[in-house]
């Protein structure tokens, strides 16, 4: 009798020959279906394969028709039911997935040429291994795709969110559903990200895919002992659930929705700086150049002050202040880089006090290490009040990895830094790496007189914003109990400018809007830059004859806050480890020999 594997078929009675993918006719619940309806052509692999890629891109910016998220996982989900070759799937799907990531990140180019096809081979693993994992456990337990495909799905997308190295979560099948255009309405399902995280979505819109795929890859009903027709019930279980679910997370979203209009309260008036510097004028500027710049941050400041007299802060993105610029008192000496940061930052409080405004800046910082004296590089965002005061800063703490930081031994760096950009001036490479922040900050904004009271806002940096859980941690206290009213990113897209990464990026940020319940402010060089409110709606961005990105101007909007407390606050990481639990305790099982095989056993 042939035992099934997980990975593989092993009949006795083939002792003498090798082991086979294809599944023999026997007594095993699989094997009939799959010698009957089984996909073994490798060129049936690649096209499935090949569809959901396709559905997968067109279902994210641009041209972003996230109704095609639903679909996107059915023709992988049919793979996965009927292949015969688990070691066909897996290197099929892979091959496949690799070049679909680096296609899709042929932004990150201009970083290093070998980024895209190096994020691509990580990215590309988890996706195969999921299909894979997904299948091994279908010839095992033909367990409803409505129930399995999400937790398989889910699994990856919470693990590569977090491994290697703080992961990457670009694409997950929730970020599909969120805005990314001025004017587009709030999504009802998408307002479920406040439950579990953007898991929570993601979820609803796999399991879609998986009743679609039990409605095409299983018989809808079988025979009865009389000859009559009667649905199957798995088809039926799976569809009364799925309905279920979609209805409750529907009208959960509606709820959402008509709550908020009786509960926002107004807030401050918040501008935000659009920059346009290019990645090579920043890192290889001249004096300048550098001063240049900051002309220019002084004249789009004083522009949104006259346009916008109730504006209670200026928001500058990241890193633009050329200078290392940290007026905090280390031991006896308050430290800056040079005569131009001293002369920087007495200018930035002359210009606050003037205008009676709150800037929050984005600038590297400089900190010298005790004892040694060595100076390391944090980034950095500075709050200045309308007296001219220096308040407090903070700097990044989720580092990105062969970006500010290069994990692993040193010779690896090294090796890094050979193909990195190099500085057009010197020749030497650029090494981006920085010093990670010691802890959150939350800063507190005054408002206007008129306004009264203050805005407490945290401020994730570029990918910071990304990433649910940090931003979760900014917001919330571990206790669940709301620590900040906006988020303010402070991003540098020059790497990327032009590309369709901004219209990604700011897809992203609505997911931390509605996760958090609380509006987004995002100042972005390059663009896209503009406001979110916590329902997740672009609400206004930064826009230059049509153009939101590679233009240079700013965009005020007062904020709406939302006094609202999210449950994902106290639930967190519920969701991801729920369904990695359930994922690893499936593949378990798929190792469990079948009641057949026992029986077969005890019968010799």
């Amino acid at each position: 009798m042939c035992r099934v594997l997980p990975w593989r078929v092993s009949c006795p009675a083939m002792a003498n020959g090798p082991e086979t993918d294809i599944f023999p006719t026997g007594k095993h619940p699989t094997s009939s279906y799959l010698s009957r309806f089984g996909i073994s052509s490798v060129l049936a692999h690649v096209a499935l394969c090949v569809g959901t890629a396709v559905l997968l891109t067109l279902a994210f910016p641009r041209p972003g028709w996230s109704f095609m998220a639903y679909f996107a996982l059915v023709p992988v989900g049919v793979l996965v039911m009927r292949t015969t070759s688990l070691r066909r799937l897996a290197w099929t799907s892979y091959l496949v997935f690799v070049a679909w990531w680096t296609l899709r990140l042929l932004w990150l180019k201009d970083v290093s040429p070998w980024a895209p096809v190096g994020t691509a081979v990580v990215m590309g693993g988890y996706f195969s291994l999921a299909l894979v994992g997904l299948a091994a456990v279908q010839r095992r337990f033909r367990g409803a795709m409505t129930a399995v495909l999400p937790v398989f799905w889910c699994a990856q997308e919470a693990l590569r969110g977090r491994f290697p190295w703080g992961g990457f979560g670009w694409f997950n099948l929730s970020a599909s559903q969120a805005n990314w255009r001025v004017g587009q309405p709030a999504g009802l399902l998408v307002q479920n990200a406040d439950l579990f995280g953007e898991l929570t979505v993601s979820f609803l819109v796999a399991m879609t895919s998986g009743l679609i795929v039990d409605l095409i890859a299983r018989p809808l009903s079988k025979r009865t002992e009389r000859g009559r027709l009667k649905p199957r019930r798995t088809i039926v279980v799976a569809s009364l659930v799925w309905g279920a679910m979609m209805i409750a997370a529907l009208l959960y979203g509606r709820h959402r929705i008509e709550q908020t209009a009786e509960l926002w309260q107004p807030g401050p008036t918040v501008s935000v700086i659009q920059t346009n510097v290019p990645q090579d004028n920043k890192v290889g500027s001249t004096p300048e150049q550098r001063a240049q710049r900051i002309e220019e941050l002084f004249r789009l400041s004083e522009e949104a002050v006259r346009d916008n007299p109730d504006t209670s802060l200026i928001i500058w993105p990241e890193t633009m202040v050329p200078y290392p610029v940290n007026p905090e008192w280390v031991g006896e000496q308050r430290i800056y880089v040079n005569d131009e940061s001293v002369e920087l930052d007495q200018r930035i409080q002359q210009f606050a006090a003037q205008w009676n405004v709150s800037l929050l800046i984005g600038s590297s910082s400089a900190i010298v290490e005790p004892g040694s004296g060595n100076v390391r590089e944090r980034n950095s965002a500075f709050l200045y009040l309308p007296g001219g005061r220096f308040a407090s800063a903070y700097s990044k703490r989720y580092l990105v990895p062969f970006g500010e930081f290069v994990p692993g031994p040193s010779w690896l760096k090294s090796i890094f830094l050979k193909f990195t950009p190099h500085d057009p001036n010197t020749g030497e490479a650029l090494d981006y790496s920085i010093q990670r922040g010691e802890s959150a900050v939350v800063f507190p904004v005054p408002a206007l007189a008129a306004e009264g009271g203050e805005l407490s806002v945290v401020t994730p940096i570029c990918y910071e914003d990304a990433v649910g859980p940090y931003c979760m941690g900014l917001v919330y206290t571990p206790a669940g109990q709301k620590r900040a009213e906006a988020l303010i990113n402070l991003t540098n897209d020059a790497w990327y400018a032009g590309t369709v990464q901004g219209y990604q990026h700011l897809q992203i940020a609505t997911l931390r809007s509605i996760e958090t319940r609380t509006p987004t402010a995002r100042s972005v060089n390059t663009g896209v830059s503009g406001f979110i409110d916590s329902l997740g709606r672009v609400e206004k961005l930064v826009e230059i004859n049509g153009k939101h990105q590679q233009v240079a101007g700013h965009a005020s909007r007062r904020l709406l806050i939302d006094p609202r407390v999210s449950p994902y606050s106290r639930t967190r990481q519920g969701l991801a480890v729920g369904v990695c639990a359930v994922a690893a305790l499936l593949l378990i099982g798929t190792f469990v020999p079948h009641r057949s095989e026992r029986q077969a056993k005890k019968a010799k």
